[in-house]
């Protein structure tokens, strides 16, 4: 399989996700791998209030990201996989935050994706970097629910 480069609409094809709650900015997949990136303006509604003079991008939307790269990487991957298929975070079994990102900071993400035979389950696995540093380690499972 060749890595696949995706454009902006590209990847609002492949999520259900819009606006503000569209955190990726680019994607790249290689077969079960996927890598690309998320950041978060400082004037992003979502962060007004949190930790006021001192801003941070909460680490649900570090997972968030990383879960939205994973949906691309299985809406890119599944041959099962159907338009009425979507994707949902079905657990996070492991998430570590190594260090606070800060907002317009870029998160790269390096992720591996396993799909479970059978289950329509895949488990998820990697790492979120920003300026060289790891941010975060998370294993998750997506699971493939009808609409």
């Amino acid at each position: 399989m060749a890595v696949r480069r995706l454009s902006m609409a590209e990847l609002a094809s492949l999520l259900p996700h819009a606006g503000d709650a569209f955190f990726l900015s680019d994607a790249e997949v290689d077969g079960w791998k996927a890598s690309g990136g998320a950041s978060w303006r400082a004037d992003h509604p979502h962060l007004r209030g949190h930790f006021p003079g001192d801003p941070i991008v909460p680490g649900i939307y570090l997972l968030e990201a990383a879960a939205q790269l994973a949906g691309v990487a299985i809406r890119c991957g599944a041959e099962d996989w159907t338009p009425q298929t979507l994707g949902v975070l079905a657990a996070v079994r492991k998430s570590y935050f190594h260090r606070f990102v800060r907002p317009g900071e870029r998160v790269d993400y390096a992720l591996e994706v396993r799909p479970t035979p059978g289950s329509g389950m895949y488990a998820v696995s990697g790492l979120g970097r920003a300026g060289g540093d790891k941010v975060l380690t998370v294993e998750l499972t997506i699971a493939g629910a009808r609409r």
